[in-house]
């Protein structure tokens, strides 16, 4: 599946609660992602019990063998030292000032490093948003 990214995120309390669901945790989130690499690989997996779900028995067609990429949506520490643990790029926020931009960024960084992984192999995203610019001489 080149080129194909499974992105997350897992929204904002107050909303996601106004919907009548439960948000998901850090933990959750983590879990699910771990799951999903093994599956990919063609792994079975038998008796999960973990923060994501029990499961008795998990598994794709055992010649399923793919690498397919997962992004996480984040802006908080919790899921900024999440994406750099267990995911392959990070997603930021669209109006974070330079400041916050590097914060995160060495967030995400440390955590991957915390997790022996190399901190150069996580791909962190910022959303930039460019405003219309109209001439005062056009008229509407």
């Amino acid at each position: 599946m080149d080129g194909f990214t499974l992105g997350l995120g897992r929204g904002i309390d107050p909303l996601v609660r106004a919907l009548g669901l439960t948000p998901a945790t850090t933990a959750q989130l983590e879990d699910f992602a771990g799951l999903m690499r093994r599956l990919w690989r063609g792994e079975f997996i038998a008796g999960h019990d973990g923060p994501a779900g029990k499961y008795p028995l998990l598994f794709l067609d055992p010649t399923f063998s793919e690498d397919i990429k997962l992004a996480l949506m984040a802006f908080g520490p919790n899921s900024l030292a999440l994406g750099g643990r267990a995911f392959d790029s990070v997603v930021l926020h669209t109006f974070f000032t330079d400041e916050t931009l590097a914060r995160c960024v060495k967030t995400v960084k440390d955590a991957a490093e915390h997790a022996g992984r190399d901190p150069s192999s996580v791909k962190v995203w910022r959303c930039s948003r460019r405003s219309a610019i109209t001439s005062p001489n056009r008229s509407a």
